[in-house]
């Protein structure tokens, strides 16, 4: 803060103290601005210090005020006191500008940066024996996307040791920056496909900056494509390619800081002054540079065009559904745009079929659900067909709504993304896959017309944890169970049978067969079973499903057990690892094989110290350390044993854990089941008390909840107090018949966990279906058609007859048949026996009006004899007998 009292003599008078004195201070010269007065130069921050120690007896300190602030002081002295540019060199004024920034804010907001560095600093431990303990105890906070936690999670979790040696490759000096990154990121889109999934792995070459420099934070540096871009403009520089960036970024920020930074003596005793001294000193400014450049190029200058191309940038990098969707072009009117200016980009996807005006993804700057001024990832419905989507698509999640748009209705989220969102990239592209994985092939098949079913299933890769088929009776749910199940499981072999030559029911027992391969018979003995079958009903309960107390009896006494259910066994079962091989048997190989070679040579865990391992008379393990100074040990057969079956050390851990994984690599048949999926169908899943069956276990089955997610969760279950997760491999497939309860009246938690899909009757399978007759055929889409028309009039959708009541139908017997048993008892039920409205469905030649004689009454004198008048006219309607019945009148 400058001191009011100064007056143009103070200035004048530090004026000339300056002309007649050598300079002094640390702020005597300027880097981007000069004070011109009587044709001579002076830095005006040194001329205000001066003035003041002349006014007031004491020198300004530097952090005391800005440069701006020192300009438009001297500029209101009067027109004597001229404020000029030293030169354009844009860089400078940066760094000027920074500097003042740092006096007003400190290291406010950034700081976490250098306090993680100062925790972390050296890690992961390459070394550490439990490596997906060590990675996940990093905290990276905000400085790589909060996706890749979750990739993180999963890699360690399910693959450690191959995890592990990716950051090997990584940290490996030897091997030069660019092809260190192109490796790494190879082999981890390698290890994340193998666990199944399509999606990115989301380690980048922002992810891999903050490895790095948490690491080594001495050579590396924090890297963001959006400033590094910016960077680049600003130097008329070529941002580089993909795998290069990181590289050309580094070498930007060395030249930068030996420039302009190194050379800034105001600059750096500002900084000194300001970090505290228990956080990284980042001695090489590393931090420093990388602060300067993200706060004065990114941080609140971010524009929605800077946000697309980020996006578009992180695509290029992806192995997800949206690598090749491609973007219109950018309508940037501004992150707070004026009535009528719209702020957005159209995006289609690979085939653009949804990307047309008809229907397309769209990000937006948008007012919406009090979020102001937020973005928004939506999927549009413009034109005269806007209104059949909302009838047709698929229920949706509590993320996501129908919202009103252009006269119609658009599906997006509640929730808009905060333009200053740290990782607005990363949120924008799980919306965008989250809208295409759910919702983006329903609309596809309206678009295209075609079965919906074959274009979801075919989709297997994308197949949601948790869904329910849903539509009324007879549209095939059960049946399509077994399709999507047997996708989800082997997907190779679903569309090996798909493509296949022959029959539809050819295919269809090849694909029943595989089913019941898959079933699970035995939970203790069934190695190859992975598919539960189950059916809700009012009786269900939390311990059939979860796990009870049951009653048996033993030797005349009653006695009570902990029994787990279907889902508990199924959670157990998809994690579960055994050994197929006994024990002693994989003993007794290690043995023979160490024998015949003489010995073995392995390495410590931690130290990867050498050592051999040669076996003595009584079948112990002797191990001989690789150097002068160390004795002979020997591991026992039950050292080895304790190890393998029980996970425990007894002594000698670095030498009994090489032992046990050496069997178990090389003599130890092992089932491990987290490399399967696993599916629970549940079949009328409405028709049981969900909220009751599942109990607490309700959250655990989100996607982001489950084991490996980026929340993952663990409850402690009520009677065994056991804790309990549920795993990521396991799938829930669903089925309700809404003829009996429709979507909109289930449990709200079961809504918002479970995707929503359809399945409406299909008259088109029965195109080319016709029951012959002496007088001509019916044709069985026209009859299906005409019945479900006049339901959906009487009822409503819900409440239609599905084309799996008419598959097969060859003859008119079995038309009757079908119409005898099916039809005509589920019309019954649909009209709550008002055989009158079954009329109008079927015509006259099915239901006939019936007259009741009043002779039928009992002799019944206390009755009102007057009352008795009131049944003269009475009649109901009956179903006539099936020989009259004429299926052509309908």
């Amino acid at each position: 803060m400058i001191p009011e009292n100064i007056t143009k003599n103070h200035i004048i008078e530090a004026i000339n103290y300056i002309n007649n004195n050598d300079i002094e201070y640390a702020h005597a010269t300027s880097s981007v601005w000069d004070l011109i007065y009587g044709e001579k130069s002076y830095s005006p921050k040194h001329t205000i210090a001066i003035a003041n120690e002349i006014a007031n007896n004491q020198f300004l300190e530097y952090k005391d005020f800005t440069t701006d602030t020192a300009r438009k002081f001297l500029q209101k002295m009067g027109d004597e006191f001229q404020i000029v540019k030293k030169d354009d060199d844009p860089v400078k004024e940066l760094v000027e500008n920074y500097k003042d920034h740092l006096i007003r804010n400190r290291l406010k907001d950034e700081l976490y940066k250098w306090e993680l560095i100062a925790e972390y600093r050296g890690r992961p431990h390459l070394g550490a024996p439990d490596f997906d303990q060590e990675i996940r105890s990093i905290n990276y906070k905000n400085l790589i996307f909060h996706s890749g936690f979750g990739v993180r999670n999963r890699l360690g979790k399910n693959k450690p040791e191959e995890y592990r040696d990716a950051f090997k490759i990584l940290f490996d000096e030897r091997i030069t920056l660019e092809n260190r990154i192109s490796e790494f990121g190879r082999v981890i889109s390698s290890i994340y496909s193998a666990l199944g999934t399509a999606n990115q792995h989301h380690h980048d070459e922002r992810t891999m900056s903050a490895f790095l420099t948490f690491y080594n934070p001495e050579k590396y540096a924090l890297y963001k494509n959006s400033f590094y871009r910016k960077f680049c403009d600003l130097l008329n520089e070529w941002p580089a390619k993909m795998g290069n960036k990181y590289p050309h970024y580094l070498s930007l920020l060395k030249a930068f800081i030996q420039k302009y930074i190194d050379t800034d003596e105001e600059l750096l005793k500002i900084y000194k002054q300001i970090l505290p001294g228990n956080v990284y000193q980042d001695t090489n400014h590393h931090l420093l540079a990388q602060d300067i450049l993200y706060t004065m190029l990114d941080r609140g200058k971010i524009t929605f065009t800077d946000i697309i191309e980020d996006l578009k940038q992180n695509l290029l990098e992806d192995v997800s559904v949206l690598s090749t969707f491609s973007f219109a072009e950018i309508s940037d009117h501004g992150l707070a745009p004026k009535p009528k200016k719209h702020t957005y980009v159209w995006i289609s996807d690979t085939d653009k079929i949804i990307g047309r005006e008809e229907a397309h993804y769209e990000i937006s700057i948008r007012t919406r659900n009090g979020k102001v001024n937020h973005l928004f990832v939506d999927l549009h419905f413009e034109g005269a067909n806007q209104y059949k989507y909302k009838q047709s698509t698929v229920i949706l999640p509590d993320q996501c709504e129908w919202f009103n748009w252009m006269g119609g209705f658009s599906i997006g989220f509640k929730e808009g993304i905060s333009t200053d969102d740290p990782d607005l990239p990363g949120k924008i592209k799980e919306q965008l896959i989250y809208l295409e994985t759910t919702v983006g092939d329903r609309i596809r098949t309206i678009l295209l017309n075609k079965n919906e079913n074959e274009i979801y299933v075919n989709n297997s890769m994308n197949m949601s944890l948790n869904q329910i088929l849903y539509g009324p009776p007879g549209t095939g749910k059960t049946f399509a169970t077994i399709d999507r199940a047997i996708a989800i499981i082997n997907p190779d072999f679903y569309d090996e049978v798909k493509q296949m030559a022959g029959t539809e029911p050819e295919k269809r027992s090849a694909l029943t067969r595989e089913f019941r391969k898959l079933l699970i018979k035995d939970w203790d003995n069934d190695i190859d079973g992975q598919i539960v079958f189950t059916t809700f009903h009012q009786n269900m309960s939390y311990e059939d499903f979860i796990e009870g107390i049951k009653p048996e009896t033993i030797d005349q006494q009653v006695t009570y057990k902990i029994e787990d259910g279907i889902f508990k066994r199924l959670c157990a079962k998809a994690v579960e690892r055994r050994a197929l091989t006994k024990f002693d048997d994989s003993y007794s190989q290690f043995v023979e094989d160490v024998e015949n070679k003489g010995f073995i040579e392995l390495v410590t865990p931690v130290h990867k110290k050498r050592f051999h391992v040669s076996i003595a008379m009584n079948e112990t393990s002797v191990v001989t350390p690789q150097n002068d100074n160390s004795s002979d040990k020997e591991v026992t057969k039950t050292m080895v044993r304790k190890y393998m079956e029980d996970n425990e050390i007894i002594d000698w851990k670095s030498y009994t854990v090489p032992i046990g994984e050496y069997i178990k690599m090389n003599f130890e048949k092992v089932i491990d089941n987290s490399k399967k999926k696993f599916v629970l169908i549940i079949d009328e899943i409405n028709r049981g008390n969900v909220s009751s069956i599942f109990g607490e276990l309700i959250t655990l089955i989100e996607k982001s909840k489950r084991y490996g997610g980026t929340e993952e969760l663990e409850v402690i279950l009520p009677y065994s107090k056991e804790p309990f997760f549920v795993p990521d491999n396991v799938y829930i497939i669903g089925t309700m018949n809404t003829a009996d309860r429709s979507v909109e009246a289930l449990d709200t938690a079961l809504r918002r966990r479970f995707i929503f899909s359809e399945m409406m009757p299909d008259s088109r399978l029965l195109e080319d279906s016709f029951v012959e007759l002496s007088d001509g055929h019916i044709h069985l889409k026209v009859l299906l058609e005409l019945i479900n028309k006049r339901l959906v009039i009487l009822l409503d959708k819900d409440h239609q007859i599905g084309h799996a009541y008419f598959m097969g139908i060859k003859t008119l017997a079995d038309l009757n048949q079908v119409f005898e048993n099916s039809i005509i008892p589920l019309l019954q039920e649909y009209f709550y026996g008002d055989f009158g409205k079954i009329g109008l469905v079927l015509g006259n030649s099915f239901v006939e009006k019936h007259h009741h004689d009043l002779a039928s009454f009992a002799n019944f004198q206390d009755y009102d004899p007057s009352r008795i008048d009131s049944f003269i006219d009475r009649y109901t309607y009956v179903i006539r007998p099936k020989n009259e019945w004429d299926f052509k009148s309908i």
